[in-house]
């Protein structure tokens, strides 16, 4: 099937998956009997930070899963902090996989993504068949990164201002979401 839009590239098709009792929202193309490449997002991001690579790799023959992650876009947000925690969030790549019957895939993370395959990787290295790890250096780097380097923590600064309560919310909320889009724009280096 292709796309309407774009006769080039394969259609989308969205898919929903209950695990754990999580609804998980996830835009999925190509072949259903081809290889699996799931593609994690980052922050703020969801499933369309990856549009631009999703049509290629399914026009190459892989199935391409890109969910988005809880908390993001169409998939389930819960209320406390503790159920976004990086075994949480690998347990639901894992979920997904068992729900599409894969026992093993290839994963792609970026940013915050990239924080969650290092996870898969540490716990589930079974079901990882290949991983590309985007943004993020291995977590014993990124720790001693962070405590030897001033000019790391500097960059690194907004890790620890999500951790405040309330605070990071309402800032991001101000202005009618102002302070996503200047956030947004800092990420993606729009803005310094």
């Amino acid at each position: 099937m292709v796309s309407p839009v774009n006769p080039d590239l394969p259609a989308l098709e969205h898919l929903e998956f209950k695990t754990r009792g999580m609804k998980l929202h996830a835009v999925a193309a190509g072949p259903v009997e081809g290889p699996v490449v799931v593609l994690l997002h980052g922050f703020p991001e969801f499933w369309k930070g990856w549009a631009r690579q999703i049509g290629p790799l399914a026009m190459a023959g892989y199935r391409v899963i890109a969910p988005d992650q809880r908390g993001y876009n169409l998939s389930d947000k819960p209320a406390k902090v503790a159920d976004y925690r990086m075994e949480l969030l690998a347990q639901d790549v894992i979920g997904i996989l068992d729900h599409l019957g894969i026992r093993q895939t290839c994963v792609a993370g970026h940013d915050f993504g990239a924080t969650v395959t290092w996870q898969l990787l540490a716990f589930y290295p079974e079901r990882i068949k290949a991983a590309a790890i985007l943004n993020v250096p291995h977590p014993l780097v990124m720790q001693r990164g962070l405590t030897r380097s001033f000019a790391q923590l500097r960059r690194s600064w907004y890790m620890f201002f999500f951790q405040l309560p309330i605070l990071p919310e309402r800032w991001l909320r101000s202005g009618d979401f102002w302070g996503l889009l200047v956030f947004s724009a800092i990420s993606d280096g729009t803005k310094s």
